[in-house]
């Protein structure tokens, strides 16, 4: 594998390895209602989103030189890079808004425990298939990881629309828009990650070698 490629995509699969620990930490904190425990979320996040800043600018001093057809990747690189930006600030959007509801002591129904739970848990499962689909250069990964957010999408959604209900016929009127913000964040946190997977494949595929480079550890 060419070294700059590899170093391009030890550099995803660390950053989304930093992430898998901070969903840990946002739902041991919501399940255990810990508002402090979210400071490091904050710090942790902020940190991320500053290095993916930095590498996406060497990224871009990278292109200097370089013919239109040699630039392709890195481009699609950056792509990445941005995207990744996003769903690391929907991360930190989703660990305020349960900051909110923890210090506000806003209760949640048992029912709105289970279903932030689940999407939380099953977050964290979504990025280290990422990581490992990444990590390994296997593209056909990305039709299983596509099939997991669209089974959040949609989840978030009903979930969604069951506590509008609600809302509108005044049960828990404090609890259900925090909920539903939480519900509204996650969403736009799978659509970032629909596009991110479609656009690693596109670039792991169009690497030299495509889905036969070496493989990345992700221990």
């Amino acid at each position: 594998m060419d070294a700059e490629l590899r170093t391009q995509r030890e550099q995803v699969v660390n950053i989304l390895r930093m992430l898998q620990p901070i969903l840990v930490e946002i739902r041991k904190a919501f399940v255990h209602q810990q508002e402090q425990a979210l400071d490091q979320v904050t710090n942790d996040t902020e940190n991320i989103i500053e290095e993916t800043a930095f590498i996406a600018a060497e990224a871009d001093e990278m292109m200097i030189g370089r013919l239109l057809r040699d630039r392709e990747p890195l481009l699609g690189y950056q792509d990445i890079l941005r995207f990744l930006r996003m769903i690391v600030r929907d991360v930190a959007v989703l660990a305020e808004i349960l900051r909110h509801q923890i210090h506000e002591s806003v209760p949640f129904s048992d029912k709105m425990m289970e279903q932030a739970n689940l999407l939380l848990g099953r977050q964290e499962m979504l990025l280290h298939s990422v990581a490992g689909m990444v990590g390994s250069g296997e593209t056909e990964r990305s039709r299983e990881i596509t099939r997991i957010c669209s089974w959040m999408g949609q989840h978030c959604l009903a979930f969604a629309n069951h506590h509008e209900s609600r809302l509108v016929e005044g049960i828990l009127p404090a609890s259900a828009p925090i909920f539903l913000d939480f519900l509204n964040r996650m969403q736009a946190l799978v659509h970032h990650e629909l596009e991110l997977i479609r656009l690693l494949t596109t670039w792991i595929d169009g690497t030299p070698g495509g889905a036969a480079v070496q493989e990345i550890s992700i221990r």
